[in-house]
């Protein structure tokens, strides 16, 4: 008679094995995913941006004069009571206003991006940047 070996099942060590596996393969991921969510929030933050300016534009058209900054050198709350932005935007990391800033013919709003080599758009504005502050990496302007 022979004797079969009954148990089926993984032993410990294929396990283990199949556990260091799934490890390495979420943590490439959740690098990865990092790098993407920063992306987003910079492609985010130059939307708003980009938006605030095409209000501070209708802004001008209407009022003949860019709105004045507000007294800590942030956007114009007037844009939105004036319905020009339905909400300030605001930044995704920090929940701060972008900063402003304005003569009455012109006007220079800009953020920082995020990273440490951060990819800047073509429209940016590098004059305009540095009148708000050295650390301001991304700026637009008329």
């Amino acid at each position: 008679m022979s004797i079969k070996n009954t148990k089926r099942g993984f032993t410990l060590i294929e396990l283990l094995v199949v556990i260091a596996i799934i490890g390495i393969l979420s943590g490439v991921v959740l690098a990865s995913l990092a790098a993407a969510r920063e992306r987003a929030r910079n492609s985010q933050r130059i939307s708003d941006l980009r938006q605030i300016a095409l209000a501070l534009e209708l802004d001008n058209d209407a009022a003949g004069t860019y709105a004045p900054a507000d007294p800590d050198s942030t956007v114009p709350d007037i844009l939105q009571t004036r319905g020009y932005l339905p909400t300030m935007p605001l930044d995704p990391t920090t929940d701060a206003q972008y900063s402003y800033s304005t003569t009455g013919t012109t006007y220079c709003v800009g953020t920082n991006l995020e990273g440490t080599t951060p990819a800047i758009p073509r429209n940016h504005n590098a004059a305009c940047a540095t009148s708000l502050g050295p650390t301001i990496d991304y700026a637009i302007a008329p």
